[in-house]
């Protein structure tokens, strides 16, 4: 079996298989933070790590969306407007995208507020707390979701985490799936891997504080797990049956929006969902910077990683696969005495030739 093909199934088993571990290893802990709600000290110890935890995931997230998911979708932007599938009007149109995502969740959570009220009996919510979607006030995380309503707008809350990372993880998987040779497959599992299990179980973590029933965290992380795989599986069949590893016009403009687009409503969740609420309990707020600060540190890490790596691998790569570029050799200099690199279609017009990366006449 191709190396390659091997690579890329590897990575859709442990990329499966570890995200829903990590995912479920909070609900393995539920019952363990539950037994400490009538001990004051354990129960102080257990809110410190869910602001910890929260936080940290937070700044994972807000980072992914900041140096991932908004750059990616530049990327595609500028891929789409080179090939004239798309036109620069000048317009940050990704950065656009993200807005408009944010104030449709914005949208979409007023409407559940809306409609919560008339849903919600009398004497449904504690008394004094407020029944918006953000900013409202919990004693305990564990009983913050008390009513129908809020554990309607709990999984919908849940839902849209789902939805918006698993957009990302979905283009993420196709990048494996497309990936060429063994060594850039690897890289990209490791570079993917690296983060998806920490955002696996920082929403894993967020899913059951938030109230939701046991099935539904196991459904969610089902499905979030079983994302990236799905989109290497899809990789797989467009490398074996597509157009050279290439995306169509309607591909890269999809994959442009829908990303700005996930982005912007991640965006949402972190500062009206997350951080939100962690402010609202008023704790030792330079607990809460410090960890969303690590979570931040810790995706600057993984991104710096991936660059080196990259860096590298890039380099493996022009060494193993055909070269598209040669240097000059003494002969080809005397005609081009700036030195410029040329590219190899234009060279072999010209009646030259490269082997093993050096001009020769054919």
């Amino acid at each position: 079996m191709d190396q390659t093909l091997i690579a890329k199934i590897v990575s859709v088993i442990i990329l499966g298989v570890f995200a829903l571990i990590f995912g479920l290893i909070p609900l393995r802990l539920k019952s363990y933070f539950e037994k400490m709600k009538n001990d004051n000290k354990k129960k102080n110890i257990f809110e410190l790590f869910i602001t910890v935890i929260g936080c940290f995931g937070a700044g994972v997230i807000l980072t992914t969306c900041l140096t991932h998911m908004i750059p990616e979708a530049n990327e595609y932007m500028t891929e789409a407007v080179g090939k004239g599938i798309m036109t620069d009007t000048g317009f940050p149109l990704v950065e656009i995208l993200a807005l408009a995502g944010f104030l449709l969740i914005y949208f979409v959570e007023e409407i559940v507020h809306i409609l919560s009220h008339r849903w919600s009996k009398p004497g449904s919510h504690l008394d004094g707390e407020s029944t918006s979607p953000v900013g409202h006030t919990h004693e305990f995380v564990v009983e913050e979701v008390l009513s129908s309503a809020s554990h309607f707008k709990a999984a919908l809350r849940a839902l849209i985490i789902i939805v918006a990372l698993g957009l990302h993880s979905l283009f993420e998987g196709m990048a494996i799936g497309l990936g060429l040779t063994p060594h850039y497959v690897w890289y990209l599992f490791f570079a993917i891997a690296s983060h998806k299990f920490v955002i696996a179980f920082v929403i894993g973590m967020q899913f059951v504080v938030s109230g939701l029933s046991r099935i539904m965290v196991v459904s969610l992380i089902c499905i979030f797990s079983s994302i990236s795989p799905l989109g290497i599986i899809i990789g797989i069949l467009v490398t074996n049956t597509g157009d050279n590893n290439q995306e169509s016009p309607e591909q890269t403009v999809a994959i442009t929006v829908l990303n700005g687009l996930a982005a912007g409503t991640l965006l949402y969740v972190v500062f009206f969902e997350v951080l939100e609420k962690e402010r609202a309990k008023q704790k030792n707020g330079l607990i809460q910077v410090g960890s969303i600060m690590m979570g931040f540190l810790f995706m600057v890490l993984i991104s710096a990683i991936e660059i080196s790596t990259e860096g590298k691998e890039e380099s493996t790569d022009r060494a193993v696969d055909a070269p598209a570029y040669c240097s000059l050799n003494q002969l080809a200099q005397l005609s081009s005495p700036l030195g410029q690199v040329l590219d190899l279609d234009y060279l072999k017009s010209l009646n030259f030739t490269c082997e093993n990366g050096v001009l020769k006449t054919v």
